[in-house]
């Protein structure tokens, strides 16, 4: 046992006080007479022993009152198993993760409320010299900047919750501790957002303390993914919209209520069961009856995590996709299959009659058996292309391959081969083989993998090998479809002309929708229910009127003008997430116009609730010496912890426990002995 204060245990000279009172007694005799005293004396050999016990007593109990009062204030204490470790604390830098996961609770807690605290408690037991560093996971300027115990409280009082989080070496990068300094990092060791810790280097000349603060039987539900049923969003009509929940918890999770929300208006709810790390999916049907954006929303209940307990949205119903038919010949299949009035805004235009200023506003172009392509077509099919565009060819049996391969050229297309087809040849020799379903172009497009379907035809006067994707080709190993992706646009080739002599694909059922794919493709890729902050960038389409605008982002609370690129009719923006919360924002242009809503939501990481225990912490650290574990379940159990490791243990309050003993023995004694 050692004492922090030794020269105060000279107090125990105090002791021969009581000592000195005991063996003189300074209280003057008063002299009483009696009549008789024969029958008194045998009352005063009876009691004399008695008297003398009780002030034998009555001095022990008064010198053991001085002697324990005297050790207390000593301060005895058990010495630690590093001590001095706190006596060149002088340096210290605090981590307080402040992600939305601290929304954890421990014995009622929310596991941030517990950080601060032991952050407070480790600063009052540490001396009044030491100067405290803190971040959370804002990395704001001002953190950069060491504080006193005092401004330290204040900053503490500060901080909340924070869309943000860091991975721990980009943390103990901008904490930069110095050699001999101290790093305390209270953090719930997120396993999705703390990166790879087993490759984190922990300086030998830095003493780390991690404190982790988990609930290792939490659970939370998140809305993994939202997506439209059918392929376009109309108004005036039926349409489904399928949201799937995943439930990252050890426990089922029972009788969930979740509502759509449209503009604010609930308009369909259902209730779920969600089986343990499990995920359900659930369909809701919706009408919209005007043709404008609509603001959305998926609301759920699940404590005590919350931040992701709503999911937003934008439906934007899906205007008709503009299609431009060139040809030269006329043709009645390209016109049959973009006929819908509802889906399809078609022109079918002859070669020599073209409205060269319409193809600009258009989604897709499909050149139809064209045998010589003008120059004024192609460069304006080129710029079209560059603008996003989606041009289709279906070549000419005899195709002006100058011409052609001028546009190719200046689509940056690889170079074709141009043969004759031998259309008397066996039709089955040109069978097109399966698609590949796994193919991103072929998903949703069939209700079935079906490796045995009836394939058509195709006997192409077109070849082309090297880059680009070929979507379908013949059993002879000849490309039929492929997809090139040029500039900011798509081309999709077609091998062969749509006349029955090359290929019966007009008259086969796989025609209608492989031609709907490509023109669903055509619509702007941009156009998403949400976008979340984690993704670094993300492109709106704003259109050819929004040259040399500067866009702004809004809401009822913000509003902020993000990093961004504007190129032909793409915005490409990058967010500030740690200056945004989730939720709908307006896109507004400099000249006051709204170019449309954008949703916001929180990433997956965050809803992730899986973390790196004390013991995988202490697992992955067992080589560095430097680096401290602490298993706490509250903010005093820590600084008990932190003190009883490289403070000790303290005795000062059991000695306070037995002076009050004594005290009261005496009392006692004196009272009824």
């Amino acid at each position: 046992m050692n004492f922090i204060y030794p020269q105060v245990l000279w107090g125990l000279a105090a002791v021969s006080i009581p000592v000195i009172i005991h063996l003189f007694n300074f209280q003057k005799p008063r002299k009483v007479l009696f009549s008789n005293v024969a029958f008194l004396r045998h009352v005063k050999d009876v009691n004399s022993s008695k008297l003398k016990l009780k002030h034998w007593l009555i001095l022990f109990a008064r010198i053991f009152f001085i002697v324990f009062i005297v050790l207390a204030f000593a301060q005895p204490y058990f010495p630690a198993e590093e001590e001095g470790l706190t006596d060149s604390m002088e340096d210290v830098s605090v981590y307080l993760d402040n992600s939305f996961s601290m929304e954890n609770e421990l014995n009622e807690e929310k596991a941030l409320d517990i950080a601060v605290k032991s952050v407070q408690q480790l600063s009052q037991n540490l001396g009044a010299e030491v100067k405290y560093k803190v971040i959370t996971n804002d990395f704001e300027g001002r953190d950069q900047f060491h504080r006193n115990k005092n401004k330290l409280a204040e900053r503490l009082s500060e901080v909340t919750f924070s869309p943000v989080y860091r991975d721990f070496e980009s943390v103990s990068k901008r904490l930069d501790p110095q050699p001999g300094s101290s790093v305390f990092l209270f953090s719930d060791f997120q396993k999705s957002t703390a990166g790879a810790l087993e490759n984190f280097v922990a300086d030998t000349a830095v003493n780390y303390f991690m404190v982790p603060i988990q609930n290792k039987d939490v659970s939370n539900i998140f809305v993994d993914s939202l997506w439209i049923s059918t392929p376009f969003i109309k108004t005036g009509e039926n349409n489904e919209i399928t949201l799937k929940l995943f439930n990252d918890g050890k426990g089922d999770a029972k009788s969930v209520l979740v509502k759509l929300m449209l503009d604010d208006l609930q308009v369909s709810s259902t209730e779920v069961d969600i089986p343990a790390a499990s995920s359900v999916t659930t369909t809701f049907t919706f009408n919209i009856s005007e043709n404008q954006p609509v603001k959305g929303r998926i609301v759920f209940e699940d404590h005590p995590v919350s931040f992701d307990n709503e999911y937003h949205f934008v439906l934007n119903p899906t205007r008709g996709i503009r299609v431009m038919h060139v040809y030269e010949e006329s043709q009645k299949y390209v016109p049959a299959v973009f006929s819908n009035p509802k889906l399809f805004d078609f022109v079918s235009e002859q070669v020599g009659q073209i409205n060269y200023s319409a193809i600009e506003g258009m989604d897709v172009v499909v050149l139809d058996g064209l045998k010589d392509l003008p120059n004024s077509l192609i460069s304006t099919l080129q710029e079209f292309v560059a603008k996003g565009g989606s041009l289709t060819i279906f070549p000419s049996a005899g195709v002006n391959k100058d011409s052609y391969s001028n546009l190719f050229a200046q689509l940056k297309l690889p170079a074709v081969s141009y043969t004759k087809a031998d259309t008397a040849a066996d039709n089955s020799m040109y069978e097109l083989t399966p698609p590949d379903y796994k193919d991103p172009f072929f998903r949703n497009v069939f209700e079935k993998d079906d490796e045995k379907i009836t394939m058509p035809y195709a006997k192409p006067v077109v070849t082309w090998t090297g880059r680009g994707n070929t979507l379908l080709r013949t059993r002879n190993n000849k490309s039929y479809l492929g997809q090139f992706e040029s500039s900011e646009g798509s081309v999709y080739l077609f091998g062969a002309p749509l006349h029955q002599a090359y290929t019966n694909m007009a008259r086969h059922a796989v025609f209608v929708p492989v031609m709907y794919k490509i023109a669903m493709n055509s619509l702007n890729k941009s156009e998403r229910l949400a976008y979340s902050f984690q993704e670094p960038t993300f492109v709106l389409d704003v259109g050819q009127q929004a040259k040399n605008q500067v866009f702004k982002l809004r809401n009822e609370v913000a509003e902020l003008i993000p990093a961004q690129r504007l190129s032909g009719s793409n915005l490409f923006l990058e967010l500030p997430r740690d200056e945004m919360d989730a939720g709908i924002y307006t896109l507004e242009s400099s000249s006051g116009e709204k170019a449309g809503y954008v949703a916001l939501n929180y990433g997956k990481k965050e809803s992730l609730m899986d973390f790196y225990s004390a013991e995988e912490l202490s697992k992955l650290f067992s080589n560095s010496e430097n680096v401290k574990i602490y298993d706490i379940n509250s903010s005093e159990e820590f600084l008990e912890t932190f003190k009883k490791a490289s403070v000790g243990t303290p005795l000062w309050k059991y000695f306070i426990i037995l002076c009050l003993i004594f005290l009261l023995t005496e009392i006692l004694l004196i009272r009824f002995l």
